[in-house]
């Protein structure tokens, strides 16, 4: 935050109702104040993750953050699969039930 002891609440950036894009969620947590350099992205990839979307965070919604508290969101990024042709998991007929 900026003052010292200044104090304020986490906001949901992980929800699945409304997902939100990291660039969205650090622009978020910047107007609230918070130190870009501790806020940490670790990106995670599975099979249709939804790039770039907050899957996680640390701390949770609703919790007080302070000066001192460490940021931390999982983000869905590229995987190998994201490189594979449509056609690869659906064959030339798509997704259709035969």
């Amino acid at each position: 935050m900026n003052a010292v002891g200044k104090q304020g609440i986490m906001p949901d950036l992980s929800s699945r109702k409304n997902p939100l894009h990291f660039s969205t969620a650090l622009s978020i947590l910047m107007k609230a104040g918070v130190d870009i350099h501790r806020i940490n992205l670790i990106a995670e990839g599975k099979y249709e993750n939804y790039r770039g979307e907050v899957h996680y965070q640390e701390p949770a919604a609703g919790s007080v953050i302070t000066d001192n508290t460490k940021i931390i969101l999982r983000i869905g990024s590229t995987s190998a699969v994201d490189f594979m042709p449509y056609q690869f998991f659906y064959g030339m007929g798509g997704n259709v039930s035969r």
